[in-house]
């Protein structure tokens, strides 16, 4: 079975329909997924019938940017599970039959700023199916650095939460074959990146061959196929396309892209003068049938199976009870560690004397009168007092295990995550990394940053839960902050 999987950027352009349509011929894919198709419902029925697929599902594009479509054909028992602007998700065949797996066609976020959306969309794709899966499309990231020439160099966290998602969805790359990469720009001397792929879960590897899954990365330039001359410059740029990026290998991509451009509008020209087709006019529909079969689908979160704390695989009810009860109840237990006195001691003191002579003295009845008329009329200090200890001691949690709950447990950390006044511990916690930082400052074995000549030296800084520490990049200081990250 021939899978394919085309970032297209825009069908609006005929060459590209043509350059598609080239492609399945040679390929002869049974499923075809294209993203950044720039076109709406109403633009495909036209495509679909010249590409020679029966059924076809649309997400529309939202004004120019965006836009998925998945192609195939009558002999392939295939129903859509989800959609959204940024997967087609889909179950291909049914429960008897011999080859029973899922596809799902994706696209990442192009903005950087948001590929945590791409690697929280899979991960929960990967959770609502146990199915054998073949996830392919543009994912819009790097694995490793060396899938990128030219340009400036990816950031290595970007590609960690990429490897990360890959890892927690169980799945695994497909490899290649032809050009490494599968992006080009001729921006800044020119970049080349390999952002299309095919990922799989091992388990769908193995009950999918033979004949196996090819899947074709199609470069995202409008490369046409056609007659002796256009494959000549085809032949051409595959040739440059190859080679290290330079300022002659840029110039000759471009008269090359003009050549094949000439040659593609007269090509176009001729077939549609043979043919009378209206191109890319009329567009295909959602029809119930995928509407019926996507809402007969229910999906479900499932754990087959967890790994104790002696490294024993549990799969009984008893024992998934056992590993999650245990791992939790270690998790909110006090670890009583002592080590606290340190961390206050360096707090500075913010109470005078007189201040601290001022807040023991007894109270009057003029300061209980105003207290007590302070409050709302229906409460009373006993009451107040009750709700405060009720938000410290009474939370308890139970927890949901495909669907059924268990365990009942009452965490003796104190005040913790979900509390009403954990945010208040979490500023006095705070307050203690900043006063060992200032005190390693004092003692001179810390020395911050500097933006410019006499500006004050800055050492951290505390955003919510993100933590920026600044030194000299030297062993001395970087053992100091470990010991003050060890203390904290």
């Amino acid at each position: 079975m021939s899978l394919l999987s085309w970032n297209c950027r825009g069908l609006g352009n005929p060459r590209t329909v043509q350059d598609l349509r080239r492609l399945v011929v040679a390929k002869d894919p049974m499923v075809v997924f294209l993203c950044e198709t720039r076109c709406k419902q109403r633009n495909f029925n036209s495509i679909k019938e010249q590409l020679g697929f029966d059924y076809c599902f649309v997400v529309d594009a939202i004004g120019l940017s965006g836009g998925l479509c998945l192609f195939w054909k009558s002999e392939l028992n295939l129903a859509i599970r989800s959609s959204s602007t940024h997967h087609i998700d889909a179950e291909v065949g049914g429960i008897g039959d011999s080859l029973h797996w899922r596809l799902t066609g994706f696209y990442g976020y192009p903005a950087t700023e948001d590929t945590h959306l791409s690697w929280n969309l899979l991960r929960d794709l990967a959770s609502e199916s146990r199915l054998p899966w073949v996830c392919m499309g543009d994912f819009n990231e790097l694995l490793y650095a060396n899938e990128k020439e030219g340009g400036l160099i990816r950031p290595v966290r970007q590609m960690l939460a990429f490897r990360d998602a890959i890892s927690d969805c169980h799945l695994d790359d497909m490899g290649f074959e032809g050009a490494t990469f599968t992006w080009f720009s001729t921006r800044n001397g020119g970049i080349k990146e390999r952002l299309d792929r095919a990922h799989s879960c091992t388990k769908c590897v193995r009950r999918l061959k033979p004949p196996g899954i090819q899947l074709m990365q199609w470069q995202r330039s409008m490369f046409g196929t056609t007659k002796a001359e256009i494959q000549r410059v085809r032949s051409q740029l595959d040739v440059v396309w190859r080679q290290p990026n330079s300022e002659n290998t840029t110039a000759t991509y471009h008269l090359l892209m003009s050549q094949l451009d000439s040659l593609l509008s007269r090509e176009e020209a001729f077939w549609k003068q043979r043919s009378k087709v209206s191109w890319l006019k009329e567009g295909d529909r959602n029809t119930r049938f995928f509407h019926q079969r996507a809402s007969n689908r229910k999906q479900r979160n499932y754990v087959k199976g967890l790994r104790d704390n002696t490294g024993r695989w549990r799969e009984d009810e008893q024992g998934l009870q056992y590993v999650v009860l245990d791992y939790f109840t270690h998790l909110f237990t006090s670890s009583a560690s002592g080590s606290e006195g340190e961390s206050i001691d360096a707090v500075e003191s913010r109470v005078t004397p007189d201040m601290n002579n001022l807040l023991l003295t007894d109270y009057c009845d003029a300061e209980i009168h105003e207290a007590v008329f302070q409050m709302y009329p229906t409460k009373a200090p006993e009451q107040w007092i009750q709700l405060m200890l009720t938000c410290i001691s009474t939370v308890s949690y139970s927890f949901v295990i495909n669907g059924t709950p268990h365990g009942f447990l009452h965490p003796s950390r104190g005040l913790h995550q979900g509390d009403p006044l954990s945010p208040y511990l979490f500023l006095l916690c705070a307050e203690g990394l900043t006063e060992l930082i200032a005190q390693k400052e004092r003692e001179g074995f810390l020395k911050g940053v500097s933006i410019c000549r006499g500006a004050p030296a800055i050492s951290h800084l505390f955003f919510a839960d993100d933590s920026v520490l600044f030194a000299r990049a030297n062993m001395a200081d970087c053992m100091v902050l470990k010991d003050i990250l060890d203390t904290y």
